[in-house]
């Protein structure tokens, strides 16, 4: 069994394989923005694996700002409990977001060693 790269992703064949190769390039399409999927970036990987790290490292940049600014911001329209189910929310969604990106990256590496 191949020792996969670190924060490899489970849900993606490991790399150097030709189910890799197969699936990489809808699975990184699913982790971008809804216009990659007919966007003329499908055709090179490496570059699209770029467009999709830095989308996420945007997103989770505001959602930081959001949970930064959620009290002031919403702290007349929402009560605390609500305002703590917001902060809860953004705090999972900012989790689910840097695991995305750990696994981008682990994939973009690797795109690079294979390039």
């Amino acid at each position: 069994m191949a020792v996969l790269p670190s924060g490899w992703p489970r849900d993606l064949p490991p790399p150097h394989t030709e189910e890799f190769l197969e699936r990489l390039v809808p699975w990184l399409v699913d982790r971008g923005a809804s216009e990659l999927h007919t966007s003329a970036l499908r055709r090179y990987p490496i570059a699209l694996a770029l467009v999709v790290e830095q989308e996420l490292e945007g997103a989770t940049a505001g959602l930081r700002a959001a949970y930064a600014s959620a009290r002031r911001e919403l702290g007349e329209q929402l009560d605390s409990h609500e305002i703590s189910e917001v902060l809860q929310a953004l705090e999972a969604l900012g989790s689910a977001h840097q695991a995305t990106l750990r696994e981008v990256r682990a994939v973009r590496a690797q795109l690079l060693l294979i390039a």
